[in-house]
């Protein structure tokens, strides 16, 4: 069965969250046509969109960096500031194989 891909455009949507006014803007995905056909039922049995899908996995993935990178900066701040050191000592290769 021959793949082909289908452009996919998300409508914009325009709201409220909290006080502030909420601006969207509309992209268009390449998507196998097979993925977008899954997708859709998926999104059919959660009672949502692909749209909503999408945005969410979106949201999560900028969110999950962002935690990251706050606990990189932390840890380097801690590395930096700490009054530990390790002297002498370093880890044996060898006891943590």
């Amino acid at each position: 069965r021959e793949t082909r891909l289908l452009n996919y455009t998300y409508p914009v949507l325009h709201g409220l969250r909290g006080n502030e006014a909420r601006v969207t803007k509309n992209i268009t995905l390449a998507i196998d046509e097979d993925l977008l056909d899954k997708v859709r039922v998926l999104a059919a049995l959660k009672r949502t969109s692909v749209n909503e899908l999408v945005r969410g996995f979106l949201t999560k993935l900028v969110e999950q960096e962002r935690a990251h990178d706050e606990a990189r900066t932390g840890l380097l701040n801690l590395m930096e500031t700490s009054p530990a050191r390790l002297g002498k000592w370093r880890p044996d290769n060898e006891a943590a194989s």
